[in-house]
């Protein structure tokens, strides 16, 4: 269970950017005792009730007026993080890969590579493990690394070297279980791989080898979902097996807490069991079109969120959960805070570790933050009360947040950060400060004219020898800047964050340099 749950976290999660001041880290305080009131709370706004007639009116651009720094940000290299393993595309299209190489995850390299090396050119990465998935520029899938149990599709379980060939025409590549899925931009659903030998004959791994159709007309096939192009919903509980749930569905969002769809027309609602509850209603813009009203949705622990696109963000309780009943019970809807321009949540609990956080960021810059578990990574210096929205950073453009440290990108450039590091003593690589230790405020770095950061979290749940267990996590994060310089810091165990160094944590920023 413990693993199944890390795994949702790799794939779900998500990236969010916050902002530091320096302090000593509070006292813990009880995530169980209800906290008191701040002095300085949200502007209390009326329940959202879904409309009948929205007002005819242009949509708000949901994007800031302002940008963190001038020029193109298409002339910058992307980072693609995966299990020890990483990738960066400069703009020119050439791919360098960094890390761990035991399965040939560095295609022409022996041994791991402790600086970026060549790798290919128009390649996009898109599933990134022991396995490798990338696109081409003519949507071909191909694929490289650990191929012991048929993942590269290719008939066989021995190694190959170099990349090979999966699919044509991909828009789309999941890895449910150990199986891998990918839709075709004709709506064909393919599979292949697999995970349950002491459940398979002989015959049915040999057709699980390579490639094989299992379904025609398919629009989107988020997880255990499927959405088929005349919007039937269907869900698998079971590997390979799929019930019809509901008619009239264009999209499906859920965490495994509940679930939320949308039907063609653009309506959003809560679906549980045969019953759909209408949580947010269509938007008619001003040329007089009507679509939705909705910019985002995200589902978190029993919770649905929508964002709209005048920037109102919207809660619905859906179903039962400790952390998730604040304010309003199962089957309400409120309205939490306006000029929203983005938000996200997320929440993974476990009886080792655990993380629950919700990030809003306004058109102004504002970032605030809030949790129903704990504030280690909400940038704030009043544990205690952190079930309320709080302001944290101002100028914010950017944030991500890995549930173990939140980093922010502020409109000059500045990076902050907070959370956990090894001082903790079950985290690996600090915040990025020149030191190992931990901070529930904001702190800022020593960088400046930085465009993004790409931060990630791998989590190791260990058996001991005394027959206990535990977990270990390990955080690496990257920066780019301007001019498309590369930093990177936190956990360099065996030399794979890619700065030329052995030492097994990096402290502060430190430049990547690319091997020619």
């Amino acid at each position: 269970m413990k693993r199944y749950l890390a795994i949702i976290m790799t794939l779900a999660m998500l990236i969010c950017f916050a902002a530091c001041k320096t302090s000593q880290n509070p006292p813990a305080a009880d995530p169980t005792q209800e906290a008191e009131t701040p002095t300085e709370q949200p502007t209390e706004e009326p329940a959202a009730e879904p409309t009948e007639e929205p007002v005819e009116t242009e949509a708000p651009d949901p994007t800031p007026a302002w940008d963190a720094n001038e020029g193109d940000d298409d002339e910058l290299p992307e980072i693609y993080a995966g299990a020890n393993v990483f990738f960066l595309v400069d703009h020119e299209g050439a791919v360098y890969g960094w890390g761990n190489n035991e399965y040939g995850q560095l295609p022409g390299h022996e041994g791991n590579a402790q600086r970026p090396v060549y790798i290919a050119s128009d390649l996009t990465p898109v599933l990134i493990g022991d396995t490798v998935f990338a696109l081409t520029a003519d949507n071909e899938l191909v694929g490289w690394g650990r191929n012991d149990r048929a993942q590269l599709g290719q008939g066989d379980t021995k190694p190959h070297e170099g990349f090979v060939k999966i699919l044509d025409n991909v828009s789309e590549v999941i890895c449910r279980a150990e199986e891998y899925y990918a839709l075709t931009g004709d709506g064909e659903l393919y599979t292949w791989s697999y995970s349950r030998i002491t459940e398979l004959d002989d015959a049915d791994i040999e057709a699980m080898m390579t490639p094989r159709k299992v379904r025609e007309g398919v629009k989107k096939f988020p997880q255990n979902f499927m959405v088929t192009e005349n919007n039937e919903l269907y869900v698998s509980h079971t590997i390979g097996e799929w019930t019809k749930w509901a008619d009239d569905v264009s999209d499906v969002w859920s965490d495994g807490s509940c679930v939320a769809v949308s039907d063609p027309e653009g309506r959003l609602y809560s679906l549980r069991g045969n019953e759909k509850k209408l949580i947010c209603d269509t938007y008619t813009y001003g040329d007089g079109t009507v679509g939705r009203r909705f910019m985002n949705v995200v589902v978190s622990d029993g919770v649905i969120w929508a964002l709209t696109v005048e920037g109102e963000l919207l809660k619905y309780t859906a179903a039962e959960s400790e952390r998730a009943a604040e304010t309003v019970g199962i089957g309400e809807l409120e309205t939490v805070m306006n000029d929203v321009v983005d938000f996200r949540a997320a929440s993974l609990m476990d009886e080792d570790w655990g993380y629950e956080y919700k990030f809003a960021l306004k058109a102004n810059g504002e970032l605030w933050s809030w949790s129903n578990y704990n504030g280690r990574i909400l940038g704030r210096d009043d544990y205690e009360t952190v079930r309320t929205p709080k302001c944290v950073l101002e100028n914010v453009v950017y944030y991500t947040c890995t549930g173990a440290q939140t980093y922010a990108v502020t409109f000059d450039g500045s990076v902050w950060a907070c959370g956990e590091a090894d001082d903790s003593g079950f985290i690996h690589g600090g915040l990025g400060t020149g030191n190992g230790d931990s901070s529930y405020e904001f702190i800022k770095l020593d960088l400046k004219d930085i465009r993004f950061v790409n931060s990630s979290l791998d989590i190791d749940y260990i058996d001991y020898e005394d027959d206990t267990d535990g977990v270990e996590l390990y955080n690496r994060t990257f920066a780019v800047d301007s001019e498309g310089r590369i930093y990177a810091w936190g956990w360099n165990g065996d030399g794979l964050l890619g700065v030329g160094s052995g030492d097994k944590e990096v402290l502060s920023p430190t430049e990547i340099h690319l091997a020619k």
